[in-house]
């Protein structure tokens, strides 16, 4: 099993550090050593009482403000962390993206980045906070 190391306080939620704090126990606990007993304990035990715990109702019908357009394209976006390479791209298989300058940094070398793949088909790279990056799938660079 493949364990994943995340900085604390960078950026994640509160809900995330409870994850990651309890699901290595449990996973102990019940005696699980492989990929597959992970899955199968996560879909019918962990990910329920989870829920049951820390879920709460929505305070929108859809989360959108009203000041916000809906834009469900952007809502669910698959999110892929890459290291900028020292040309200040990035990649995921055969697909590469060039990022411009930022007006906070000459270059995101070395850097983790988030790469926003969104159900409309663009692609959008986020460094924290910051969007540096915005294409469409079918450019290439």
């Amino acid at each position: 099993m493949r364990h994943i190391h995340h900085r604390r306080g960078a950026g994640r939620s509160a809900v995330f550090g409870t994850w990651q704090g309890r699901l290595p126990q449990e996973l102990r606990l019940a005696g699980i050593t492989t990929a597959e007993d992970a899955n199968a304990f996560l879909r019918e035990r962990f990910i329920g009482e989870f829920n049951a715990q820390f879920s709460v109702p929505a305070r929108k019908r859809h989360g959108v403000s009203a000041d916000q357009p809906e834009r469900p394209e952007l809502d669910f976006p698959v999110q892929t962390e890459r290291v900028v390479e020292k040309d200040n791209t990035v990649a995921i298989k055969d697909r590469w993206w060039q990022i411009d300058k930022t007006r906070f940094r000459h270059s995101l070398a070395g850097s983790t980045i988030t790469i926003h793949e969104h159900l409309d088909e663009t692609v959008s790279i986020r460094y924290g906070p910051h969007v540096v990056g915005r294409y469409s799938s079918r450019a290439k660079s």
